[in-house]
């Protein structure tokens, strides 16, 4: 339905002044009286085209009058008829609108914002609705596009997203929703129809589950056959920063871009680290373009071209030094561009996309570049790290900060437990405050060959990092055992990180110990316990500086690499690097010291499943 055909024969002027006296006493009226009261005859004109629209698009508003007064309001104060008013002025008026519903209107009032987009659609032609934040596409969508149209549309991009191997209901409402948005800014009748520029201001509009949405249309509409390619003009609408990339590589990498999960520095160092990836596959492989059609040997070519990596390969803007071009790369940059391709391909494999080669062993970081990178573990300092251990075994109920007046949120018992395993479990934050109610066990039961009693921790799995035992020290086993025989019977409680109900070691008042207890409080308390700042020659004591310090303990104390990260609960003895402190570069070796640990680390890295511990399997990361 086109949009300015119900007032193609209606002038477009300036007001009056009469008519600005006319309007403004109508808004007046029409905000204070209720829906059913008569339309002044003097404004009856204004709203000709608006009851055309609302009465061809059906749509239903139980308040009309409201309508007619947020409109009144800007027509006075444009002193201009608003099926002449510019995307940006509807924008105004129907965000006034919103501000106003926020500040206090009734409920039932809010399917006035419906009427006014269906106006501002059918009358001026309104096409900015990625600047809108959420509405009912759908609503507004089959009165502009047709249910029929809509209906097609989804079904052939549901029929693509098959062949390209996504399984039935994987984003299929954030997918249908800016399919619908879509159609409304492009007035489209296939799904071919929509242009790239259109799918794009959706991705990086307001509203953030439609930019989803968007980009999953955007690596289907435009990764088509041969027959159904993209037209000239759509293939220019690439976005800034992607020249001299793949197109079909450029989506793909936007897509995964706008969609992954973690920090906003790291995945923007991957993506620059991918579109490198891109200009080298123009230059090198440009049949390769797109993920899924790379093979065993492109893999391995990229791996190549990672490993001799100058400054000034392969970039768009080269703003770095003249003097360093064409010198080798050091490792700590060729180590993101692999962890780039590692994540890339992984994430691309959990969306369903079928990988032809085995990612994980091409894409391993290489031995001399791990070697070769430089690490900086804050590792805490000696004399602060001896005082944290003393403060931690005499902590008393009067050092925590009290919950009331005179009353600690938690135990004494559990905080002193908690603050042990802390310090010598070497744990993450997230594996610490769920650790199961009956974690440890004794090594003799487990391995026959194991003559002293050495305590296991079980660590809960979190991420990629799976059920795995580790030794610890008996101060901290201690601890929880004291803390065990005063702890309150309380019921299971759901585990944050599947649901599954089960009985956890730190809870109290039915509920876990805080994630932030650790840094917010407990180090806070050990700090003032033990005379000392809260900060050393590194920085600011954090609750994973812990883990960096164990690990170095233990390296220095005659553990190898590997075994320091299986206690860590690595798979690659290079990852206990970003742990370990720098003795390790030392020119002399360090002394092979065999332990009863060693011996015991031995058997967990030989073992890799573990039966008897609550029935279930316990695996070794």
């Amino acid at each position: 339905m086109s949009g300015r055909s119900c007032i193609q024969n209606r002038k477009i002027r300036a007001l009056t002044s009469d008519e600005i006296s006319q309007v403004r006493a109508a808004e007046v009226f029409f905000r204070e009286r209720r829906p059913k009261e008569k339309m002044p005859e003097t404004v009856a004109w204004i709203f000709a085209p608006a009851h055309e629209a609302i009465s061809a698009l059906k749509v239903k508003c139980r308040n009309i009058n409201l309508v007619r007064g947020h409109i009144l309001r800007d027509v006075a104060l444009r002193k201009s008829v608003y099926w002449s008013w510019s995307d940006e002025e509807w924008i105004e008026t129907i965000c006034k609108y919103s501000l106003d519903r926020k500040a206090g209107e009734p409920k039932k009032k809010w399917s006035a914002r419906s009427a006014l987009l269906a106006i501002a659609a059918y009358t001026s032609d309104f096409r900015s609705f990625e600047k809108l934040g959420r509405f009912n596409a759908r609503f507004l969508a089959e009165r502009l596009v047709g249910r029929k149209t809509i209906d097609a549309c989804l079904q052939e991009v549901e029929l693509r997203r098959r062949a390209a191997g996504f399984s039935a209901g994987a984003m299929e409402t954030e997918v249908a929703t800016a399919l619908q948005v879509a159609l409304l800014m492009s007035r489209a009748a296939t799904c071919m129809d929509i242009s790239y520029e259109i799918l794009d201001r959706i991705r990086n509009g307001s509203a953030r589950s439609w930019g989803r949405g968007a980009a999953h249309l955007i690596r289907l509409l435009f990764d088509a056959p041969a027959e159904r390619a993209p037209t000239t003009e759509r293939a220019k609408a690439r976005p800034d920063g992607l020249a001299g990339v793949p197109r079909a590589w450029a989506i793909a990498v936007e897509d995964w871009a706008g969609n992954a999960s973690g920090s906003a520095v790291t995945i923007l160092n991957y993506r620059n680290s991918l579109l490198r990836t891109g200009r080298w596959l123009q230059a090198t492989h440009p049949e390769a373009g797109n993920p899924a059609d790379w093979s065993r040997e492109v893999a391995m070519a990229a791996r190549g071209m990672v490993r001799g990596l100058k400054y000034g390969d392969f970039v768009a803007k080269y703003t770095g030094s003249r003097e360093l071009i064409g010198q080798p790369q050091p490792p700590e940059r060729k180590r993101w561009q692999f962890s780039a391709l590692r994540r890339f391909f992984a994430d691309l494999e959990k969306a369903g996309i079928r990988i032809r080669f085995p990612y994980k062993d091409i894409f391993r970081l290489p031995r001399n570049i791990a070697t070769g990178a430089k690490h900086s573990p804050r590792v805490i300092d000696e004399e602060i790290w001896t005082k944290l251990i003393s403060a931690a075994m005499e902590l008393a109920y009067e050092d925590l900060p009290k919950f009331t007046s005179s009353i600690a949120y938690y135990p004494i018992e559990m905080v002193r437990a908690a603050a042990l395993v802390w310090l010598f479990a070497g744990l993450r934050r997230s594996e610490l405050h769920r650790l199961p109610l009956d974690c440890i066990f004794n090594a003799r039961d487990l391995f026959p060959g194991i003559e002293e009693d050495s305590p296991l921790l079980v660590v809960p799995e979190i991420g990629k990092s799976r059920r795995y035992l580790k030794m610890i020290f008996p101060d901290a086993v201690e601890a929880i055992e004291k803390w065990k025989e005063v702890r309150p019977p309380h019921p299971k409680i759901p585990d944050p990180y599947d649901g599954k109900m089960e009985d956890f070691l730190f809870v109290h008042r039915g509920k876990l110990l805080s994630k932030r207890y650790i840094g917010e409080s407990l180090i806070p308390s050990l700090c003032r316990k033990a005379g000392i700042d809260p900060v050393d020659s590194r920085g600011p004591i954090v609750p994973h500086r812990a883990r960096s310090t164990m690990a170095s303990e233990l390296r220095g104390a005659g553990l190898s690499l590997e075994e320091v990260a299986i206690w860590l609960g690595h798979t690659a003895g290079e990852s206990a690097l970003h742990y370990v402190q720098a003795v390790i570069g030392e020119e002399k070796e360090l002394e092979y010291v065999e332990t009863e640990w060693n011996r015991l680390l031995a058997m967990l890295l030989g073992d890799g499943s573990l039966e008897g511990l609550d029935g279930n399997a316990t695996e070794i990361a």
